[in-house]
């Protein structure tokens, strides 16, 4: 009878030694999704060659990696396998000044503390939903104000609120993201309706 030690130690060198894996590899199922700009608006003709800062903030639960999907009013999970490829924020906010820029014909740049531009509109832009929906649609609530400068009072507000639904399939949400991203266009239209 050979050891039970010396049985262990031959088992585990045979293994090893011929390259066989316990555990196979297998692919990764993430898939990584961007937003992008409509851009099919024509430049305002009454453009002034002037700044337009701009801040977007997101509801707390859309800080994260991945896309969420609301099951309810108050009912939220993330879906762990569709992510985005950016931060959301910031992929918001680069459609949003893309579409911006190209329909008024400004320079529309982020709000950041380190720099104050005088004599520019700012808007304030808050995402409060983002949502892809199990019935093979989305959502997005977005709120805005439009202020002659960084202290002044608002001069215009608005909200955009819409649900649309997307091709499903059942591989990848990418016509889920590009329905988001023409419900973005449109926010951009609106706001362009309020600057002054």
């Amino acid at each position: 009878m050979i050891p039970r030690p010396v049985l262990l130690l031959t088992v585990a060198t045979a293994l090893l030694g011929s390259g066989c894996s316990v555990l196979s590899p297998k692919k990764d199922p993430t898939r990584f999704y961007e937003l992008t700009g409509s851009n099919t608006s024509a430049p305002a003709s009454s453009a002034s060659g002037g700044t337009l800062v701009l801040n977007v903030q997101l509801a707390g639960y859309l800080q994260n990696t991945s896309l969420a999907q609301r099951l309810a009013p108050n009912q939220l999970t993330y879906l762990p396998f569709d992510q985005w490829a950016q931060p959301l924020g910031e992929g918001i906010s680069q459609v949003l000044r893309e579409d911006l820029s190209a329909g008024t014909g400004l320079a529309v740049v982020n709000a950041n503390n380190t720099y104050v531009i005088r004599d520019a509109t700012r808007v304030d832009v808050v995402i409060r939903q983002f949502d892809v929906l199990p019935s093979d649609r989305v959502q997005i609530t977005a709120q805005w104000q439009v202020r002659t400068n960084l202290t002044g009072s608002p001069i215009k507000s608005g909200e955009f609120r819409q649900e649309r639904p997307y091709a499903p399939n059942v591989k990848s949400l990418q016509d889920a993201v590009a329905v988001l991203s023409q419900l973005l266009g449109e926010v951009s239209q609106a706001i362009r309706k309020s600057l002054p």
